[in-house]
């Protein structure tokens, strides 16, 4: 199967399939932490929960759409000469290529090169991000070089707890599929099972996450969240029949949405501008790394071990990690608030 051979001018291989992918995931490989810092530049801290909730959103529908649509194109096997997968492949790339024409030339980089907004909204935007720049600046002076972001052990907590929700996002996808495989159905409905976690995490997305925008509460919203998938994908190990299994793991996986937009407006508190651009870049790159541990860590547990249940251990214990570390940063964050208010009240 490794060896080249060619049919109608296509050359068909193993090799040729790993360096398309790989030329694919060094394609999309910046998308991510660019839409974060682009979000950095539009909107105030107030309006960033929200506007990282509606991306995240936008994933969980995605995904959620994706199973059942791609359960179809799987069943079209042999259209138009076909196998399923390359029908998917097809399908699933004309749409990003439409955007990408499409964001190239209607989306402005800055609120100063926009068209749509009146002068009084374009000055109160520009006003508000150019306030929250300087507070920052005049708060934290120890960074004047953008590249001391990679330095900064906020960052590097950060980029732990996105390493954490990767673990577990992967681990869980990479496992669901195989639990959803034993109820033995067709691909339409095995693709409408898989969205029901994503159903739910959009539901999670619309109306938990606008509620936690404001002060310490993203942290305190990633501390509920860490708990309870830390809880479902524990017990989903000891469950003995896949329906358990699966209700708690469509009662986990909405936890990984909520914790997504909640961490990803931490990072532009504390950095800005081009700090704010190395910071996400560093995040993003050391906590991507859990993409590759997630699934990985899933499949050597279940090869040493010789179980379908242990698995799910990865994305427990990942949770339960993340939730000693986000306990950690809220009581350090109580701690040096308590000499202020403390002053406060004295005067």
């Amino acid at each position: 199967m490794g060896n080249y051979y060619n049919t109608n001018g296509i050359n068909k291989s193993v090799l040729m399939f790993y360096i398309l992918r790989f030329l694919l995931g060094t394609a999309e490989a910046g998308l991510y932490l660019g839409i974060i810092y682009y979000l950095s530049l539009w909107f105030p801290a107030q309006h960033r929960v929200r506007m990282m909730g509606y991306f995240t959103l936008a994933s969980s529908i995605g995904n959620m759409l994706s199973g059942p649509l791609c359960g179809w194109l799987l069943s079209q096997h042999g259209f138009a000469s076909l196998a399923g997968w390359q029908i998917i492949f097809l399908t699933t790339g004309i749409f990003p290529t439409i955007l990408v024409i499409l964001v190239f030339f209607f989306l402005p980089e800055r609120p100063e090169t926009q068209t749509f907004l009146n002068n009084t909204e374009k000055k109160w935007l520009i006003d508000t991000l150019e306030s929250e720049r300087q507070h920052v600046f005049q708060h934290d002076t120890r960074y004047a070089n953008p590249l001391s972001a990679v330095f900064d052990i906020r960052v590097m907590e950060l980029a732990a707890c996105f390493m954490l929700i990767s673990i577990a996002s992967y681990g869980l996808s990479y496992w669901l599929p195989s639990l959803v495989n034993e109820f033995a159905v067709g691909y339409t409905t095995n693709g409408f099972l898989n969205a029901i976690p994503y159903l739910l995490g959009t539901l999670a997305l619309i109306f938990l996450v606008p509620t936690v925008r404001k002060g310490d509460r993203p942290l305190y919203a990633m501390l509920a969240a860490s708990a309870l998938g830390a809880f479902c994908f524990g017990l989903s190990v000891f469950m003995h029949d896949n329906s358990s299994r699966f209700l708690l793991l469509c009662l986990g996986g909405p936890c990984i949405y909520v914790l997504l937009p909640c961490l990803w407006v931490l990072p532009s508190r504390f950095l800005k501008d081009a700090k704010a651009a190395v910071g996400i870049a560093t995040i993003t790159s050391i906590g991507g790394f859990g993409a590759f541990l997630g699934q990985n860590l899933v499949a050597w547990a279940r090869y040493w071990s010789g179980s379908a249940d242990l698995p799910m251990l990865v994305p427990a214990v990942a949770c339960l990690i993340l939730f000693l570390m986000i306990f950690k940063m809220i009581s350090s964050s109580q701690n040096k608030k308590t000499p202020e208010k403390i002053s406060s009240e004295t005067i």
